[in-house]
């Protein structure tokens, strides 16, 4: 399992965060009692297909594995419980204080399965400018795009996440000039055609550009030096990146195109001060997004950085976030160590004790962990929701919530402290 810093991080959210965060979902009111018979979660990839056989422990039943559809049972559990899941041999994923009988978890780094199973689409792309940006995305996916050289038209998209049927869905390729900051300045066509992609297959297709009406916008950030970026969001779900520069001060004019169906999406993420983040999306074509803001730098408080001794007993502590939950990430500098990921409203956490699925914290060892808050989010139940689409992992933030509501803005700012495990 790779290991990255909190700037890593940063690179991970600007795709996932657009891709996948929603207004709050309701909180809903706490039951009163134990859950009831029919209280089922469930255990989703990223891209929304079902992890079954996962290992899943809910506060106060038995471990469980996930059945045919993501399912595991809640029945009996505590009014307010805790998730568990290891849907791998050393990647745990926990959701803290969840109360909704119908929760759903997405695994932290989940690609479950083999990568054998991986699937993606090829092909060659004609009637390219030379010197224009040319991009392919695939609808309905995560992180599923390429850039087009305009030199032979070329391209190949692998999926992020594996597929186990056949699934049909739709190629795009945009093709735009680009502007000062190196955002679009306009776009000059577009493609599109229907695809079937196939489990540990590569499909193949053709894409023909053909014109295509491009709509201004600016966009505007609270700092100077931002770096900003264009998004798309497709009509069958899913995103992509169109484009990225850093601002010279604090706004810049750039490129929509009108593509029926399509939402537009901009972010800013400071180029200083930390892993901050801001973001609007839903917008339709030539709608420019209102002041992007962003958040104050997250501070954690203790242990002190550098802190020895580390263990299941040290807490882990920063200042609130007003409207935040937090996604708290333990690496580990051993190859094979476990990577604990937890979502919490609180602002404390510690090392989770997976010792029921066979992971230990690995002694005198060198780690790190990234607090990262994203909102605004009204608490885990939201953040465990269809509306919510919060994953205990920065890079886990699926797509398939991208069509579900038309705008939404949010932010993210995080911190890291690095410690040494107890012998």
């Amino acid at each position: 399992m790779p290991r990255c810093s909190c700037a890593a991080l940063a690179a991970m959210l600007q795709f996932s965060l657009l891709a996948a965060c929603q207004p709050p979902a309701p909180a809903g009111q706490a039951p009163s009692g134990p859950q009831p018979p029919g209280a089922t979660g469930r255990v989703l990839q990223p891209s929304g297909v079902p992890i079954v056989g996962a290992r899943v422990r809910v506060t106060g039943l038995a471990e469980q594995v996930t059945a045919e559809g993501g399912t595991f049972s809640l029945a009996g559990a505590p009014p307010i419980y805790d998730v568990g899941v290891v849907s791998n041999s050393n990647v745990a994923t926990v959701y803290l204080g969840l109360s909704r009988p119908d929760p759903i978890v997405t695994p932290a780094f989940a690609v479950f399965g083999t990568e054998a199973t991986l699937s993606g689409v090829s092909g060659v792309a004609s009637g390219l400018t030379a010197g224009r940006p040319s991009l392919v995305s695939v609808e309905g996916t995560v992180w599923a795009g390429s850039d087009v050289p305009a030199t032979d038209g070329a391209y190949s998209i692998e999926l992020y996440q594996p597929i186990a049927t056949d699934l049909p869905s739709t190629l795009h390729l945009l093709e735009s000039t680009t502007g000062p900051v190196g955002l679009p300045a306009s776009f000059t066509g577009h493609a599109t055609t229907s695809v079937t992609l196939r489990p540990g297959q590569i499909s193949t297709t053709t894409l023909a550009l053909g014109p295509v009406t491009s709509r201004p916008i600016t966009a505007t950030v609270d700092e100077g030096g931002a770096v900003l970026s264009l998004w798309v969001s497709w009509p069958g779900g899913g995103a992509a990146r169109v484009g990225d520069g850093t601002l010279d001060g604090t706004s810049a004019s750039l490129a929509t195109a009108d593509v029926a169906g399509t939402r537009w999406a901009v972010s800013a993420r400071a180029g200083s001060g930390g892993m901050r983040q801001a973001w609007r999306r839903g917008l339709s074509a030539g709608t420019s997004p209102g002041p992007l803001r962003l958040p104050a730098a997250l501070r954690l408080t203790s242990p002190p950085d550098g802190a020895t001794g580390v263990d299941l007993t040290t807490s882990f502590t920063w200042d609130a976030v007003p409207g935040a939950v937090y996604v708290v990430v333990f690496w580990s500098s051993a190859p094979s160590a476990p990577l604990y990921s937890v979502l919490t409203r609180e602002t404390t956490a510690r090392i989770p004790d997976l010792s029921w699925a066979g992971l230990q914290l690995p002694p005198s060892t060198s780690g790190e962990v990234d607090v990262i808050a994203v909102g605004p989010m009204d608490g885990a139940d939201a953040a465990a929701s269809l509306d919510g689409a919060v994953s205990a992992s920065p890079n886990a933030w699926g797509d398939r919530f991208a069509r579900r509501v038309p705008s939404f803005d949010g932010f993210a700012t995080g911190g890291s402290t690095r410690f040494t495990t107890a012998p």
